[in-house]
C-alpha cells in the first residue's frame, strides 16, 4: 500500500500527504519532476496515538527545514536525518508550530479515517 491522501497546506505551499505500509514516516521537502513536496505516513499500527505522532514530527521537521532552522554536520557524506540539528529561536518555533498545525488540522480527518479502515481491514483478516 501507498497511495496519496491529497495535498494540503504547510506554510505557502501544498505538501502531499501519503500513507503507506509499515511504521514511521518521512518527508521529501526537494521535489522530483515539479512535484509537491511529500509527507509519507506508516499506517501500521494498532496505536492511533503512534501514526499521530509521526504525523506532528514530520510536519514539525518539515516547517523547522523550510524556515531555514535545520543544519547538518559538514562531514555527513551519508545525508544521515538523525544527525541533523534544528536551532530555533521563539519567532521561527512559533511560525514552524503554525505552519504544522494548519497542515495537521487540515489531513488529520482523511489520516485518521484512512488508519482506521486499514485496521479494520487487518482485523478482519486475523478473525476469519
Amino acid at each position: 500500500m501507498n497511495r496519496s491522501l491529497g495535498r494540503f497546506k504547510l506554510g505557502f505551499e501544498k505538501v502531499e500527504l501519503r500513507i503507506r505500509s509499515g511504521e514511521g514516516g518521512s518527508a521529501a521537502l526537494c521535489p522530483v519532476n515539479g512535484a509537491s513536496g511529500r509527507i509519507t505516513i506508516g499506517i501500521e499500527t494498532d496505536l492511533w496515538e503512534e501514526v499521530y505522532s509521526v504525523l506532528l514530527h514530520e510536519a514539525m521537521e518539515y516547517a523547522l527545514h523550510r524556515n531555514g532552522c535545520s543544519y547538518s554536520p559538514s562531514c555527513d557524506f551519508t545525508n544521515n536525518p538523525g544527525a541533523r540539528t534544528f536551532v530555533v529561536d521563539h519567532q521561527k518555533f512559533d511560525l514552524s508550530c503554525r505552519m504544522a498545525g494548519e497542515f495537521i488540522t487540515e489531513c488529520y480527518s482523511l489520516l485518521l479515517l484512512a488508519w482506521k479502515k486499514h485496521t479494520k481491514q487487518v482485523q478482519s483478516r486475523t478473525l476469519r
